[in-house]
């Protein structure tokens, strides 16, 4: 950075600003394995002791190295479905499961969606709402039952289609944990009270 008789703070400089491609940007990871399964499984850490997650991992999809611990990976999603985050094997019996790719973490997540204004937004909503409300307005008027007690004390432990939209219903909360994200964002997709591009 300088001659022996002192360090140049110019040149100094610039090696710090230098970008370091190799030392900035975590690995991408892809998987390859699950075809057969729906994907590969996710558990919620590090240990194969861990509680599986309700989905898979799709096959082709893109993740993000968040720590590396032997054949185990923690990840973040950022193309395909599946958890957004969670650990997964690298291998099983001798099998990849996921192999490093070269794209970086904006390449695999694709090009972020153009910015709207605070005003195209309102207008997004106000549209939404409009539109829903104009669809649930032409039904005709739901003719709600009266229940008892102990009809929902024979009952909540099941799962049944709703009333109005046919969904299949967690009627406790030990079920609605188990529908899980998927579920909600189905129900929400359903009814219009969220955009179709948009997800739990």
């Amino acid at each position: 950075f300088g001659s022996r008789q002192g360090l140049d703070p110019t040149a100094f400089l610039q090696h710090l600003h230098k970008p370091q491609a190799a030392m900035t940007g975590a690995q991408v990871w892809e998987v390859v394995g699950g075809a057969d399964k729906g994907g590969i499984m996710v558990r919620e850490g590090q240990s194969l002791k861990t509680e599986e997650c309700s989905e898979r991992l799709s096959t082709g999809a893109l993740v993000e190295e968040v720590e590396l611990a032997g054949e185990r990976l923690n990840y973040r999603l950022l193309a395909g479905t599946g958890p957004d985050e969670g650990w997964v094997s690298l291998s099983i019996k001798g099998k990849e499961l996921l192999v490093k790719s070269g794209k970086s973490s904006e390449e695999a997540a694709g090009p972020k969606p153009p910015k709207t204004s605070v005003g195209e937004r309102s207008e997004k909503v106000q549209a939404s709402i409009k539109e829903r409300c104009d669809k649930e307005l032409a039904k005709p008027p739901y003719e709600w039952k009266r229940i008892d007690m102990d009809l929902v004390m024979k009952n909540h432990e099941k799962k049944a289609p709703g009333a109005i939209y046919g969904l299949e219903f967690p009627w406790n909360e030990a079920t609605l944990s188990e529908m899980g994200a998927e579920w909600l964002t189905k129900a929400f997709h359903t009814a219009g009270t969220m955009d179709k591009d948009n997800r739990v």
